[in-house]
């Protein structure tokens, strides 16, 4: 079953802006403010991110999706070959069981990511034609390599900011626990956004090629 939704051109094409749908570019996807807290307040982890440009969307690579009108739910699985998150950081506190502090430029750069989206959404009339709206979505963005670059760390110490820096991409793993739950949060806010507003103005029977899948 063929959609709208589940066409490399048409979503790279909806990633690109529609004036007319009133969709946003999304390439770079632009977040106001990323905040990381993690671990207790004495000994743990405070990072703000702002002013944040993601990088890489126009090349997601569509490469499954599942449709349940039963469970009214429906799954959407992309590669993501390269991304950047780029923006201005703020951090105190200990990474790694290490004392961190700086402020300053922030580069993360992300290689070979799946990107899993997930939503829940209800269905109804409109004007004679059938509707959906999303509910509730999830997503998850799992690079294979990543590297992290923290610009003007320790007061511009640039010894330890470069040991830091190497430190920090040799556990990009461990480092990306944090990152991946907002990063991954502001997507999903963002592409449901857009999936809401292709979905209000778009009946169903026309989002589906082929008509809707009937369960």
């Amino acid at each position: 079953m063929d959609s709208i939704m589940t066409n490399n051109f048409a979503i790279n094409f909806i990633i690109l802006g529609d004036k007319k749908l009133r969709i946003p570019v999304l390439d770079p996807l632009e977040i106001t403010e990323i905040n990381i807290r993690s671990g207790p307040r004495q000994a743990g982890l405070s990072m703000d991110i702002l002013d944040i440009k993601f990088d890489g969307l126009r090349d997601l690579v569509l490469e499954d999706t599942h449709f349940d009108f039963k469970e009214n739910i429906f799954h959407l699985k992309f590669h993501s070959p390269r991304n950047t998150l780029t923006g201005r950081y703020n951090i105190s506190g200990r990474l790694l069981l290490l004392p961190i502090f700086g402020s300053g430029l922030i580069n993360v750069t992300m290689v070979g990511s799946a990107l899993n989206y997930t939503v829940n959404f209800s269905v109804y009339e409109k004007n004679g034609s059938s509707y959906f709206k999303s509910s509730k979505h999830h997503t998850t963005f799992e690079p294979t390599k990543a590297t992290i670059y923290l610009e003007n760390l320790f007061n511009g110490d640039r010894l330890l900011g470069n040991q830091m820096n190497e430190l920090l991409t040799e556990n990009w793993r461990a480092v990306f626990k944090d990152l991946e739950p907002p990063i991954a949060g502001a997507i999903a806010d963002t592409i449901g956004n857009v999936v809401n507003t292709v979905a209000f103005n778009v009946p169903l029977d026309k989002v589906f090629i082929g008509g809707i899948p009937q369960t």
